[in-house]
């Protein structure tokens, strides 16, 4: 089984080979590989568009702002389960403070949010993604993966190569992306059933 496939803690043979990490073709359907292995599962460049660089601080308010939004949450709401005072959070969500772990991870806690995804927000310059990943927890579960992953393999981390890395990550996330396809076919079945349904009949309350 293939590692992060599996909750429960496992013993990993050392003797994989490669192949295990071959992506098959997978059409019309979005890959994240597609940007990165030709047809021939040869690497190349990925094309990445230019976008105006943001201060860390700019789109950690953002982000935190997106997440108590989304959870319909006041500032002195969150300020009162961070048990802080709201001049300090108002100054916190304005950007007013350098990266502070301590202040994100009870700011997480307290909105029932992923640190983590915070965290990767101001990392990769997308504060939208700190709220995406507020319920599914995405970024903290790759995250306790990672940290499963250290402590099986230890010091032969340093000797994997940058390929199979790749390849492995991509792997992850087409799965992720077909699930989400498929997520959103079955959502659009659904909708196009109930439009069906009603044209056949009659107006409610008539």
């Amino acid at each position: 089984m293939v590692y992060g496939c599996r909750l429960a803690p496992y013993r990993r043979s050392r003797r994989r080979k490669a192949a295990e990490f071959t992506l098959e073709q997978t059409g019309d359907r979005r890959s994240l590989g597609d940007g990165i292995r030709s047809a021939y599962g040869k690497v190349r460049p990925v094309k990445s568009r230019r976008v105006q660089p943001q201060r860390d601080n700019d789109v950690l308010s953002q982000a935190l702002k997106l997440v108590r939004r989304h959870r319909g949450m006041t500032a002195a709401a969150v300020a009162d389960a961070m048990r802080m005072a709201l001049r300090t959070y108002q100054r916190f969500e304005a950007g007013g403070r350098s990266l502070n772990l301590d202040y994100i991870h009870r700011f997480a806690a307290a909105t029932r949010s992923d640190p983590q995804a915070i965290i990767m927000a101001v990392a990769i310059g997308s504060p939208d993604l700190a709220w995406r990943c507020a319920d599914n927890k995405l970024v903290t579960a790759l995250t306790i993966g990672g940290q499963r992953f250290n402590a099986l393999l230890g010091d032969d981390i340093a000797g994997l190569e940058a390929r199979p890395i790749i390849l492995a990550v991509c792997a992850m996330y087409d799965a992720l992306l077909a699930e989400s396809d498929r997520q959103q076919a079955a959502t659009r079945w659904l909708e196009n059933g109930v439009t069906d349904l009603a044209q056949v009949r009659p107006t409610p309350g008539r």
